[in-house]
């Protein structure tokens, strides 16, 4: 009887959900490279809001802001040089899943062209 009750008392305590991650510019900024999916990519974000990324022998530009509290859009430039961007930009999301910080790095794991990715700073 004992670890029927246990059992229930287990099963139904309500679980506790994550507060919601909030992020702020500072939280971004800075090069980021890929350890999962792009092994060694670089994203860089700057204060400005521009953003860089180079995956394998792909390089990208564009802008990115936050968005929703844990979401980085990025929108690309239609001319690189020119670094302008229009309404047909192309657009891609970032979704920040958590971060973790350490005294010399911080890892954070997002969610980027539809595969789950482990970042470090």
């Amino acid at each position: 009887m004992k670890p029927l009750v246990l059992w229930l008392l287990f099963f139904s305590t309500p679980a506790v959900a994550a507060p919601p991650l909030t992020l702020r510019a500072q939280d971004i900024v800075g090069d980021w490279v890929s350890l999962r999916a792009c092994s060694e990519g670089l994203y860089k974000f700057t204060f400005d809001g521009k953003y860089r990324g180079y995956c394998w022998d792909t390089a990208e530009a564009g802008r990115w802001s936050l968005r929703n509290g844990n979401k980085i859009t990025i929108t690309h430039y239609d001319d690189p040089d020119k670094e302008t961007v229009s309404a047909k930009s192309r657009r891609d999301t970032i979704i920040i899943l958590g971060f973790e910080p350490h005294s010399d790095r911080t890892f954070m794991y997002v969610r980027f062209h539809d595969r789950a990715d482990k970042w470090m700073k």
